[in-house]
């Protein structure tokens, strides 16, 4: 079973980071423009379509993705 708040999950992934590739910690604090576009940012790169032979394609890279069978949008 996974962890209560998922954020907590991903702390430690953003730490490897910082410690690998030496990053610097950041805050938006109330400025929610800077959250909604870095939202946005990466909503693009995991957006895709329907493709009529095979599934879904990326729209960025136009690579064939497919649901996960324990998604609730898995068979619809």
């Amino acid at each position: 079973m996974g962890p209560e708040n998922p954020i907590n999950a991903i702390f430690p992934t953003f730490d490897l980071y910082q410690l690998r590739y030496k990053l610097d910690v950041a805050t938006a604090g109330k400025n929610f423009t800077k959250i909604r576009k870095a939202i946005a940012a990466g909503f693009l790169f995991h957006a895709a379509r329907k493709d009529p032979k095979e599934g879904y394609r990326t729209l960025v890279e136009n690579q064939p993705v497919y649901i996960h069978p324990s998604s609730a949008l898995f068979q619809r």
